[in-house]
């Protein structure tokens, strides 16, 4: 240690230890450099990691709710063709008793033609706005003959009863 102070000067010592003192400054300035750097990159990793996590989770509940309103949907269209399902059956039913109906008033059409027609030869206001009315319906449910025919002459006959031939 001796030989250093007498080979060197005091002044070439201090500035030889400052000198050593501002490398050791400039190192430790650039490990902070680097490692402000890597902390930088640490949390642009972090956060881009965290966000890719957060998206994951909000496609998983929408993921979650598609599957479940898909659920809905299915069940829902289930529930459609059951009514559906219901309205055929209905309809079939209808489209049945519509054809009985007509049936019906086709019949009693013909029973009254023979009885007022043929038999007593005159007919009543009340029995003839019943007729009419029926052969109405009965057209209107789509029935096409000779009714047609039969209730041209139970219209054309006499409203009143013949005078008795005493």
């Amino acid at each position: 240690m001796l030989e250093l102070l007498s080979g060197y000067s005091l002044s070439q010592i201090l500035i030889f230890v400052i000198m050593l003192i501002l490398a050791a400054k400039g190192l430790w300035e650039i490990v902070d450099f680097f490692k402000e750097k890597y902390q930088e990159k640490f949390k642009e990793d972090y956060d881009s990691k965290r966000d890719k996590e957060k998206l994951n989770e909000k496609f998983d509940t929408l993921f979650k709710n598609h599957k479940e309103v898909l659920g809905h949907i299915e069940n829902f269209n289930n529930k459609l063709n059951d009514i559906q399902t219901a309205i055929d059956k209905t309809n079939d039913r209808i489209d049945n008793l519509t054809e009985s109906d007509m049936y019906d008033i086709k019949y009693s059409i013909v029973q009254a033609y023979h009885f007022f027609v043929e038999t007593q030869g005159w007919i009543d206001d009340y029995s003839l706005s019943v007729l009419i009315s029926r052969y109405e319906i009965y057209s209107n449910e789509g029935g096409n003959s000779f009714i047609k025919d039969l209730m041209k002459e139970i219209r054309s006959l006499p409203k009143c009863p013949p005078p008795s031939a005493d």
